[in-house]
């Protein structure tokens, strides 16, 4: 095995029942890398993260499935971290936010929870048996040492504590999910394993902790990092390869997601132009076929066989086509031009007897066409004000209209129309077999769950085997199945597969109704939104453009707060140190002050150029080429705005 590689798996075979992931499936991971998995829900992601840390056996096969690992950190064995999706809060409900670290480390935990009886025993000892209770404390302490605990401890606590957690001594079961997320991320951060594997780290993340992750990312050395994400823009930024589970194999490309983007287009274009030569060739070969046995002469059998060899090949190609679920939103008739008007709208609530102020003094109007965006934080009060519009809470203060039999669906991220005994057929048919549409179109319930990209023969399996991804999929093809002159979706990407994504996508930014969307998928955003409800400093700010054009005054302000921080935290060192004597500059160094103002205003020219460059690329048309050039120029933008930088800080010295 080579120096570099991590990790091979070679003839990796799994199923459940009927339902087969992997057949011969190969897979290599190389030192150091950060690595996007791709796949459709239900397909085998989380059930490949569980055989890498060793959660999950592979099936006997021949030849068999190998495992290889080379050397870890320090040439020791190779060492795994698996940071999921959600937290089992039956396991660690109990824990405080500081403790809660070590619940990824058992041999670490034990000792842990140990040394926090002995420190406790202290209080009730005799003073007569102090003596060993004070060896034992020493010798957790040394094994603790020897394990790096006190390492992991400070790493992870310093994360948390830069993602907002200032009180690690509350209870984790008194945490909001984004808290509890934010731990997460803490967790795999500070962890000093080799491979690194995250399941959806960004979910319900506002886009703020979403990109301080990504520099977080960026700054981590040594291990290597393997993402399931639905965050293109996170895949794009950070990954330099691709893994895609596709017919029970890993298809690997060297590339990040934009490059992937291009080549499957390009895979596509060449698919589709094999599967026009060959039809041409299997029509030939059908009229050969259809003059019957004494026509067709002799040395028929080979040719017959050549025949059936043909059609298979044309049904292998087709169905490495990159499928597409049929989504078709509806919208009713109505021809109102505003759905719902708020004046003066606020709402707040009580807590341990202390009222609570989530927005005050909210104007806005809702119109037939308006697609909306609404981002912010976590815990603002998002949810609240979708609930308001809907009718389902009343506002506390100011007045919200809805027009005369205003028809809302609500696209719940909770998932709890969901009965876990019953099919998707009695879901989403009602025991009837045919379905009825908006359109006043019927399908049949298995077609019509075949458009969602499931197979015919899961259709009377119970919602409880389906996977989270799969559940949202079969959510969303219940839901499509109304009509409705608002669509209004709560977090709708969460859980989903890029593949669904980029569909759902296409369909809300053709819907003729008005659509009201909260989210933090970034790309999901720019791609659909025509106006943005933004949460800024205790207040919703309404833009009548989309997420495109307002991403950069959001990234600006995001630089500015960062700025204010490094300012402060610079005059607080400048405060408590004495004043150097001023030194005279070298010869070299005068040589350098003269040239710098040059260096300076070539990159500002240059970053101006590229600011340019990046505001005439259109990312609404989700164009697998403007998607790279965004990939490149960003990059680039990065690159110049850090050598600027330096260049600043170099004539501030010298000067």
């Amino acid at each position: 095995m080579s120096q570099n590689i991590l990790l091979q798996l070679q003839n990796l075979s799994l199923s459940f029942g009927s339902k087969q992931l992997f057949n011969g499936a190969n897979l290599s991971i190389q030192r150091g890398e950060t690595i996007g998995l791709l796949g459709l829900n239900g397909q085998g992601k989380s059930s490949l993260f569980h055989i890498l840390c060793h959660k999950l056996d592979a099936d006997h096969s021949v030849p068999p499935f190998h495992y290889a690992k080379g050397k870890g950190i320090g040439n020791q064995k190779i060492t795994t971290m698996h940071i999921p999706q959600e937290l089992n809060q039956k396991e660690v409900g109990h824990l405080s936010g500081k403790d809660f670290v070590f619940t990824f480390y058992p041999e670490v935990a034990k000792l842990y929870f140990e040394l926090q009886e002995v420190n406790n025993s202290f209080e009730t000892v005799d003073p007569a048996k102090m003596d060993p209770l004070i060896a034992r404390q020493q010798s957790i302490h040394e094994k603790l040492e020897v394990l790096g605990a006190f390492r992991i401890q400070d790493q992870y606590e310093s994360y948390a504590k830069s993602y907002g957690h200032n009180d690690l001594e509350r209870s984790i079961h008194k945490m909001s999910g984004g808290e509890q997320r934010k731990l997460l991320l803490a967790v795999g951060l500070s962890c000093p394993f080799d491979l690194i594997l995250w399941d959806e780290p960004t979910n319900h993340l506002d886009i703020e902790s979403i990109e301080k992750f990504e520099d977080d990312i960026r700054n981590l050395t040594g291990s290597t990092q393997l993402f399931i994400s639905h965050d293109r823009y996170l895949l794009t930024k950070l990954c330099q390869r691709i893994l895609h589970i596709n017919h029970q194999k890993v298809d690997s490309f060297e590339g990040n997601y934009g490059d992937y983007l291009v080549y499957l287009d390009q895979e596509s274009t060449k698919r589709q132009a094999m599967i026009t030569r060959l039809k041409n060739s299997l029509r030939r070969e059908q009229d050969w076929m259809n003059q019957g046995v004494k026509a067709r002469g002799t040395r028929s059998k080979k040719r017959v066989e050549g025949f059936h060899g043909l059609n298979s090949k044309i049904s292998e190609l087709e169905g490495l086509a990159r499928k597409k679920v049929k989504i078709e939103l509806s919208h009713s008739e109505r021809k109102t031009k505003s759905l719902v008007k708020a004046k003066e709208l606020g709402h707040s609530f009580t807590i341990n007897d202390q009222e609570k102020t989530l927005f005050n003094k909210l104007n806005f109007e809702i119109h037939k066409k308006d697609k909306i965006g609404i981002i912010g934080p976590n815990g603002v009060g998002k949810t609240t004000l979708l609930k308001l519009i809907i009718g389902d809470l009343l506002p506390n203060k100011g007045k919200l209209n809805r027009a005369e039999n205003l028809d809302i669906r609500y696209f719940d991220q909770k998932r709890e129309i969901l009965d876990p005994n019953a099919t998707p057929r009695e879901f989403l048919g009602g025991g009837q077999d045919m379905i009825s549409l908006p359109d006043g179109r019927s399908k049949h319930v298995a077609a019509y769950f075949q458009d969602f990209l499931f197979k015919r023969d899961e259709l009377d399996r119970p919602l409880s085997t389906f996977s989270g991804g799969e559940k949202n999929r079969l959510q969303l093809a219940y839901n499509l199945t109304k009509s409705a002159d608002l669509w209004i979706f709560d977090e709708p990407t969460n859980d989903l597969d890029l593949e669904t994504i980029q569909i759902l996508e296409e369909q809300l930014a053709n819907f003729k109704g008005a659509l009201l969307v909260v989210g933090h998928d970034r790309a999901f955003m720019a791609n659909i939104t025509n106006k943005v409800w933004v949460y800024i400093d205790g207040q919703f700010e309404f833009f009548d453009s989309g997420y495109a054009q307002v991403e950069s005054y959001l990234e600006a302000r995001r630089i500015k707060s960062s700025l204010t921080k490094e300012e402060e935290k610079s005059e607080r060192i400048k405060n408590s140190v004495t004043k150097k004597e001023e030194k005279k500059l070298s010869y070299e160094q005068k040589k350098r002050l003269n040239k710098l103002p040059q260096l300076i205003n070539t990159l500002e020219a240059k970053l101006e150029s590229l600011d340019e460059a990046l505001g005439k690329i259109n990312l609404k048309d989700n164009d697998s080429k403007e998607l790279l050039n965004y990939s490149e120029f960003t990059t680039q933008k990065e690159s110049i705005e850090l050598e600027l930088l330096e260049a600043y800080e170099e004539l501030e010295t010298l000067q």
